[in-house]
């Protein structure tokens, strides 16, 4: 039961469940042996602290999905696990909370470098996403491709020779998502042009990309073309992903 604003109240209802992990982490770290009063006055006000973000955090849920996100049944095993990670990270800081900081740094990088590179190839409300390349035609028989989005967000410029007004440019668009329950990127859409073709003639083929596909993520190929036709010579016409396919105007 996805919605138009989905992501943001998967991720208030995320941070709401790490705040009660925090909230509930304090309250047990104030039973450790050989603590002081005030440590064990800090632990509980600190406690409600984060119980009062909780509260913000599932007002702000509720607000932008008008309810429905606490119908989302998915969603409470990822939220639990977040959860019980803040427990652990603030009940044994020295053992659990800075190894869990540690490694969730790690996986912000990782998603970082792995991901979030890919140009972001989401649809406007009621619109297409951006261009992920141009066609020009420079003359009767040269043309000029861009690609827009490009590997390692490049954008490259390529001259073609193509006689005649028949055929197509056959683009291939590698697209690389999210499942939605992930938190922050869950449900995004990035990719590249990986591959341009008149007929069978390969015009141009992206390298062998430099890393992996993260753990989670899909990967799901493209294909739309360009008529040669279509393209009068001094204009120009751009290729764009319409969320389902490549489409060109």
């Amino acid at each position: 039961m996805e919605f138009e604003q989905f992501a943001a109240s998967r991720d208030f209802f995320y941070l709401a469940w790490l705040f009660a992990g925090a909230a509930l982490g304090c309250l047990l770290s104030r039973f450790r042996k050989k603590t002081t009063l005030r440590f064990r006055n800090r632990t509980v006000t600190m406690a409600l602290c984060f119980f009062s973000f909780m509260a913000a955090a599932l007002a702000a849920a509720f607000v932008y999905s008008k309810g429905t996100i606490y119908l989302e049944n998915a969603l409470y095993l990822p939220a639990g696990v977040l959860g019980a990670i803040l427990i652990l990270a603030f009940r044994f800081p020295k053992a659990a909370g800075f190894p869990l900081i540690l490694l969730t740094g790690l996986a912000v990088v990782w998603l970082g470098f792995s991901f979030l590179r890919f140009p972001r190839l989401d649809p406007l409300a009621g619109e297409s996403g951006p261009p992920v390349a141009l066609v020009r035609r420079e003359r009767e028989d040269r043309f000029l491709v861009r690609i827009i989005s490009g590997p390692n967000g490049a954008s490259n410029a390529l001259s073609f020779e193509v006689p005649g007004n028949e055929g197509a440019f056959e683009f291939t668009l590698d697209k690389v998502a999210y499942a939605s329950l992930y938190p922050l990127i869950g449900g995004e859409t990035r990719g590249v042009i990986t591959g341009i073709r008149d007929g069978s003639q390969v015009l141009y083929a992206a390298p062998p990309l430099e890393f992996r596909l993260p753990l989670g993520a899909s990967r799901e190929e493209i294909r739309g073309g360009v008529p040669i036709g279509a393209v009068q010579p001094g204009t120009e016409i751009y290729l764009y992903f319409d969320g389902k396919s490549l489409i060109y105007r």
